[in-house]
């Protein structure tokens, strides 16, 4: 990871941070490259105080961040079919500003490796009525692996400063 940034000069690394992220994070606190913001994210904590397009909360909505987290990409790819419909003039297409949108990669083993593991989880609600992601022991017992990928991703929604429960090393 460390090699990947530096070869790239990633200014910013999110990385999950229970479990073997514990790990992780004692690494980057020891080994810091310089001038990139390193933040340990915590996926179970409760999610933001965000407002959504309909007036909602993210903690109306979710029941944990990684929920949150999941939904923006969600939404961004939802913005970006949209998006594409209205540039070929199909229905259903509606113009949406580019910041918004999410394009992926294809044509390769990791890209299609990340299209695969996103569209095998699945997200349900709680008790409570709040849209949950299905957890690893779940995909497991479905016979799939750890989205690590799509995982990866996701982690790029998060803002450093967006919340608490996470730690930044920088």
């Amino acid at each position: 990871m460390l090699d990947i940034a530096r070869e790239t000069a990633a200014q910013k690394l999110n990385f999950d941070a229970p479990g073997v992220g514990a790990g992780v994070s004692s690494t980057l606190m020891h080994n810091p490259l310089a001038g990139m913001q390193v933040t340990a994210v915590n996926t179970g904590v409760p999610p933001s105080s965000a407002r959504w397009p309909d007036g909602r909360t993210s903690d109306e909505i979710f029941g944990n961040q990684k929920a949150e987290i999941w939904w923006m990409c969600r939404t961004a790819l939802q913005r970006t079919h949209e998006h594409v419909l209205m540039i070929e003039g199909k229905e259903g297409g509606k113009e949406h500003p580019l910041t918004d949108l999410l394009a992926l990669p294809s044509g390769d083993k990791d890209s299609d490796q990340l299209c695969l593991e996103m569209s095998l989880v699945k997200w349900e609600r709680n008790e409570r009525g709040k849209i949950m992601i299905e957890k690893k022991e779940a995909l497991k017992r479905r016979g799939i692996n750890s989205p690590d990928y799509a995982d990866a991703l996701m982690l790029t929604f998060v803002e450093p400063s967006y919340r608490y429960g996470m730690l930044d090393v920088v």
